[in-house]
């Protein structure tokens, strides 16, 4: 049977994308693998999320899931492969394992992953102190932590979190930054801040969660301890768009480049992708934010979009 839409993707854009497309009569099939699973499945108490005080990120998810099926969307717990667009049929075939659909329109809401070290006690103290996210971990006031990175982003991490700790090292690899100058004379202008240049991280320890961090001088190899309570990976995200390769346009960082179409004389941005018919939600677009809030918003973004498409193709058939 052809499918109206299938969406692939297991967080809050696939998910909100699930819900929408199911509450306007398109009957999706939503594909919750592994490969897409969502980071808050790896993620402890979430406190910025609208709607709950505090909530674990398995029971957000698990939430959704359960709204997404009560309004009609068929989850399935496998992973999309591969992804092919049939030009003559203007169908898209999504295979599995051992099984292949075919859709008249398809949202990816595959999302990325935030890279990390493999450095000793990195994985004892996930969501113990060390994550990729300090805009969504609350550092307490006069607690010390460790930002590894020197991009942008780490650079953002750091002058926010140095709104509430005592202080805030930022270790970089090299002798340089890569941000642009002007995050850069930001955060050498901030005195919490201080710059560790020329260093990698090697030991995270702790009991519970982080008390302290070894980090190593790349030249002279001295090694120097730092009592902080956190440490945020700031090194880069890697968006999950590998089944798209050949489907549609992905810009040099692997993230899906979304269309712009002109109506009545005004350009205006769309969910919709480079290829008619597949709709982008979430963090495999999404450079900037990275939130769940956000992305379940691009996911809502994406459902309307496809509907209206389906409509404007005459491809809708409501069940």
């Amino acid at each position: 049977m052809t499918q109206n839409v299938i969406i692939i993707g297991g967080g809050p854009a696939g998910l909100t994308a699930a819900i929408y497309a199911a509450r306007a009569g398109l009957q999706p099939k939503c594909f919750l693998g592994v490969k897409t699973s969502s980071q808050l499945q790896l993620t402890t108490a979430v406190e910025n999320y609208p709607g709950f005080l505090t909530i674990m990120g398995p029971d957000l998810i698990d939430t959704m899931v359960k709204q997404a099926e009560q309004q009609g969307a068929d989850v399935v717990y496998d992973d999309a492969l591969h992804i092919r667009y049939i030009q003559s049929d203007q169908l898209f075939t999504v295979f599995t394992a051992d099984s292949e659909y075919q859709s008249k329109s398809l949202i990816f809401a595959g999302g990325s992953k935030s890279k990390t070290l493999d450095v000793i006690g990195s994985a004892e103290f996930w969501n113990k102190g060390v994550s990729t996210c300090a805009v969504c971990d609350r550092v307490k006031n006069n607690s010390s932590v460790v930002i590894v990175g020197g991009g942008d982003v780490a650079c953002e991490e750091a002058l926010y979190t140095s709104r509430t700790a005592k202080c805030v090292y930022l270790v970089l690899r090299r002798n340089e930054f890569r941000a642009s100058a002007v995050m850069v004379d930001k955060v050498k202008s901030e005195p919490k801040i201080q710059i560790i240049y020329d260093s990698n991280v090697v030991k995270i320890t702790g009991d519970k969660s982080v008390n302290s961090v070894l980090i190593k001088n790349n030249k002279t190899t001295v090694e120097t301890e730092l009592n902080v309570s956190h440490l945020f990976w700031c090194i880069g995200n890697q968006p999950q768009t590998g089944i798209l390769t050949g489907t549609c346009d992905l810009d040099e960082f692997g993230y899906i480049t979304l269309n712009s179409t002109k109506e009545e004389g005004v350009n205006d941005k769309t969910t919709m992708s480079s290829q008619k018919g597949l709709f982008v939600a979430g963090d495999c677009a999404d450079k900037k934010y990275r939130q769940a809030v956000v992305a379940a918003a691009t996911g809502c973004m994406a459902a309307m979009d496809c509907e209206r498409w389906l409509q404007e193709q005459e491809k809708f058939e409501k069940k």
